[in-house]
């Protein structure tokens, strides 16, 4: 979810002209994909997204719909690409034999799958083709105000055009099933046994419910990396209460599903039912990457500062970084890159030293890395030679090929 713009959006979403009404609340109609934001591979189909087809869209504007046409859903995987203006394209490689596990990238609310254009490099350092980098794009055509503080996202901008200036809310249950027949789709395209999952915001919460609802999926998950989930709620909903104890209709759109509980007034039941039992269910394994400092990330402010956290994985605070950098800052990125690859991240205790990014809970994965920040540090670091020494964790000499 692009935090600031989740706050602006509520608001234009119960006011745009173009309002109508689904399952639950009214939300703004969400927009075609351009063009330009399909970046597949030859012969992959993706699904028609859901809420393109449903009659509340579908009917014309008189009846109170918005009037558009179904579309397949946006996105990237399995064909070369450029993902950063200035970088190397990343080849795609052999889909029937990509190295590895395929990772489906998940984004968050009111933005699309072009927010994770600068974190793929990082992956292809480490040698990760497009043929194991599949990203999802729901809900249309997304806003800019998903980008980070400290990573520009040119190509995405200019892929969204004037339409990246608004932005369009949605739920969880609404793409429940385009992230479902994408992750199929992937899988059958590849050939592969097992798959990987990162998600942000509204993504992490998105595909957890994919994987309690699909046990035949859930087998096949081998990691899934969390970043700044509302697995316990999410601050933009606060003062709602009152609207979901008596008429969730009438709620900001999606609050219905991620508000957190407030004690004698209401209790979220559709978080209740996604966290009941195992909340890292299976054999996979789970990573969470939140702020944690109850101020940096609006999303998670004060109480809900531990939300993002799933019980039973290896949980990572980054205190003081602002929602959208922990999905791309690039130290960031290339911890979890690793991480997804096999190594190992220690927790690092109070006091000690050398000192984790930004004080976070976890250990610098990449020893080598400075605090730097942006795409022009990142550059300047891809153009040093990659070695096994560059690939090995600091605590574990032994390392492993992080490809």
């Amino acid at each position: 979810m692009g935090a600031i713009g989740l706050g602006l959006s509520v608001l234009l979403a119960s006011s745009s002209a173009l309002a109508y009404h689904d399952q639950h609340q009214s939300h703004a109609c969400p927009i075609a994909p351009t063009k330009q934001q399909y970046h597949f591979a030859p012969g992959f189909r993706t699904p028609v997204d859901s809420e393109s087809r449903s009659a509340a869209f579908t009917k014309s504007t008189d009846e109170g719909g918005c009037g558009g046409k179904p579309w397949r859903v946006a996105g990237f995987g399995g064909a070369r690409f450029r993902a950063v203006p200035g970088t190397q394209p990343i080849r795609a490689g052999d889909c029937r034999k990509p190295g590895g596990p395929p990772i489906v990238f998940i984004h968050g609310n009111n933005v699309d799958a072009g927010d994770w254009y600068p974190a793929l490099p990082v992956f292809a350092r480490f040698g990760v083709t497009m043929c194991r980098m599949w990203g999802l794009g729901y809900n249309g055509v997304g806003g800019n105000n998903g980008n980070a503080l400290f990573t520009d996202n040119p190509k995405a901008v200019a892929e969204r055009g004037e339409h990246g200036s608004t932005t369009r809310v949605t739920g969880n249950m609404i793409n429940l099933s385009d992230a479902e027949s994408f992750i199929r789709r992937v899988l059958a395209y590849t050939g592969a046994r097992k798959f990987q999952i990162v998600g942000h915001s509204l993504g992490v919460t998105l595909a957890r419910k994919v994987m309690k609802d699909n046990p035949n999926l859930l087998r096949r998950l081998d990691a899934f990396v969390a970043i700044a989930g509302a697995n316990r709620g999410t601050s933009f909903c606060r003062g709602n209460e009152a609207f979901l104890a008596t008429d969730p209709g009438t709620a900001l759109m999606s609050c219905d599903e991620i508000a957190p509980d407030a004690p004698g007034i209401y209790t979220n039941p559709w978080l209740a039912e996604l966290n009941e039992g195992d909340e890292t269910p299976g054999s996979a394994r789970y990573l969470t990457i939140y702020d944690g400092s109850g101020s940096s990330d609006p999303a998670f402010v004060g109480p809900d500062r531990e939300s993002p956290r799933l019980d039973g994985a290896t949980n990572c605070s980054f205190p003081g970084a602002y929602h959208n950098d922990l999905r791309l800052d690039w130290v960031i990125v290339d911890i979890y890159a690793r991480w997804l690859a096999g190594e190992p991240i220690r927790k690092v205790e109070p006091g000690e030293t050398p000192a984790a990014p930004e004080g976070s809970s976890c250990d610098k994965v990449a020893g080598f890395l400075d605090e730097a920040r942006g795409m022009e540090a990142f550059s300047a670091w891809s153009r040093r030679p990659l070695s096994w020494r560059s690939l090995r964790h600091p605590a574990h000499p032994s390392g492993r090929d992080a490809t």
